[in-house]
């Protein structure tokens, strides 16, 4: 399903950010599941640039880490890729997931946003 766009075009910083927030927020879910070793496939939050996005995305641990591995990297529900504004690509395409990877302005924002960093 496709997310409601604003009717506003979105920057690439606006992007960046928003979804840097929901890669925080799933840093935590990751933390818990973590702490509790959860083996099934964990409801994390679309990565996605829509403030108002409410999607789960499944994923097992090792599939998150994967994503986790780059700076750069989103997980998002599949049709919720906002990669032209934002200055990404469709990196890799799952039944269950994208993984959208940031260019350019929109990649140096993410990186310094990453809480791993």
């Amino acid at each position: 399903m496709n997310p409601r766009l604003p009717s506003e075009p979105l920057t690439a910083r606006q992007i960046a950010e928003t979804e840097a927030t929901f890669r925080e927020a799933n840093e935590g879910i990751n933390a818990a599941a973590e702490e509790f070793a959860f083996d099934a496939l964990i409801p994390f939050i679309c990565e996605c640039a829509l403030l108002a996005c409410t999607e789960i995305v499944p994923l097992t641990r090792p599939e998150y880490e994967a994503v986790r591995a780059s700076s750069v990297t989103f997980v998002v529900v599949p049709g919720h890729e906002i990669i032209r504004a934002g200055g990404g690509r469709i990196q890799f395409e799952h039944e269950r997931y994208d993984v959208v990877e940031k260019l350019g302005e929109s990649g140096e924002i993410a990186a310094d946003l990453d809480p791993r960093a």
